[in-house]
């Protein structure tokens, strides 16, 4: 068999793939359905609970229950139903069990321990799905009890319909005669998807509530005897002959390849919901990391711009910054400084230094703004936290005066 379609094509991924405006119309009607079909379930669990188990009422609940999920069943060759071990069935909704139960009465075997829900619907817990030989033991002694059929559905993962996943050949053990089912579903008028890629078990039940009707399509195929077929050969031929049937792909591809895809789908579109956050972010700090950076380089211009804004990545402050400068924890090349000119000075006067400067190398006599060098060392830690927070301080006052200076600010001042 070879896959002529790929595993993304095998989901939805809109629950509304046709959203009009006679849907948002429907919208509050489609609400109030579900409030009125959530009591009716609420009556049918009740009732199941305190009546007794008797046949006649399991017909009433089935009926209710197609009520509460707006289901209609149109069965087109129920005369060809036959009396078989089991019947499989591609899987297409979480409601597929409980459609071929109401036709057929058969048992569906659960993964989880039976809930009332889940009886309504057909299914019975028989012990743990991985464990083929308690699987099969407690079958057959279910069957010396309840003379059921088995409901099998080898895919074990539901698809859009579009294709057949690889069936699990160890189901195919578990019955001798099984007889073919094919499912087909749609709803009509609003096209809403029974299932999308990232629904859940219970999200899908709510559109069947949502949804104004769920029609199944049901036809039934003929029994197949397994005789000296292997499990596998079995398993091939009914996927190819279901397949052929329902005029899709037999894939080769297995519900873990669809959780594989569906993992990463969930993934990227998380990713892709993420970018525009992080890009956002991004742009708001690297605003933020060049207006700080601008400050720190009017006090310290000796510095380069590029060493500055790598600190403040890391510290996101002002002082913390300028502190690390001054106190030789950021190594950097200090950027030459324009030698002021004079009146008189001719145009070789206006050379800059080849010379680096570096902060703080000159006397305490120097009339350099930024030399805050002490003149003595402190004797104590206390001494020296203070000497430091003083030298900062002045640091700061002298390059704030020289930016007032350069862009005479004092005198704007001084006319005010």
């Amino acid at each position: 068999m070879v896959n002529n379609i790929e595993v993304k094509q095998l989901f939805n991924y809109s629950r509304f793939p046709d959203t009009n405006a006679l849907l948002l119309l429907y919208l509050p009607f489609g609400i109030l359905l579900v409030l009125v079909r959530l009591i009716l379930l609420l009556i049918v669990l009740l009732l199941s609970t305190v009546l007794p188990k008797v046949k006649f009422l399991q017909v009433i609940y089935q009926k209710l229950l197609c009520v509460t999920f707006g289901i209609s069943v149109n069965a087109e060759n129920i005369e060809r139903k036959e009396h078989v071990d089991a019947y499989v069935g591609n899987q297409v909704s979480a409601l597929d069990s409980f459609v071929i139960h109401i036709l057929t009465q058969c048992i569906t075997p659960a993964a989880t321990l039976d809930t009332q829900l889940s009886k309504l619907f057909g299914q019975k817990f028989l012990g743990p799905l991985t464990n083929l030989e308690s699987l099969k033991n407690n079958i057959a002694h279910f069957n010396t009890r309840c003379k059921a059929s088995l409901f099998l559905q080898p895919e074990t993962s539901e698809t859009n319909g579009k294709g057949l996943l690889k069936f699990n050949a160890w189901q195919f053990s578990l019955a001798s005669k099984i007889q073919p089912v094919l499912i087909e579903t749609r709803r009509p008028v609003f096209n809403i998807a029974i299932s999308t890629i990232d629904s859940s078990y219970w999200s899908n039940l709510f559109y069947y509530m949502f949804s104004p009707m769920t029609v199944y399509r049901i036809r039934f195929l003929p029994s197949v005897e397994k005789k000296a077929f292997s499990d596998d050969e079995f398993c091939n031929k009914i996927q190819l002959d279901m397949g052929k049937s329902l005029n899709v792909t037999a894939t080769q591809y297995t519900a873990k390849d669809m959780k594989e895809y569906q993992k990463r789908y969930v993934i990227e579109q998380q990713r892709i919901q993420n970018v525009p956050v992080r890009n956002a972010q991004m742009a708001v700090i690297n605003a933020e990391i060049q207006r700080m950076g601008r400050q720190v380089k009017e006090v310290l211009p000796m510095v380069p711009l590029n060493v500055i804004y790598r600190d403040l990545a890391k510290t996101r402050n002002i002082d913390v910054t300028i502190t690390n400068i001054l106190e030789g924890l950021v190594t950097y090349t200090p950027e030459t400084l324009p030698t002021p000119s004079t009146g008189t000075s001719s145009s070789s006067s206006q050379t800059r230094s080849s010379t680096p400067i570096r902060v703080p190398t000159v006397t305490a006599n120097n009339k350099d703004p930024f030399n805050t060098a002490a003149s003595t060392f402190g004797k104590s830690a206390n001494e020296r936290t203070l000497s430091f927070q003083e030298r900062k301080a002045q640091l700061i006052a002298n390059a704030r005066q020289r930016y007032i200076e350069k862009h005479g600010l004092n005198l704007a001042l001084n006319n005010c």
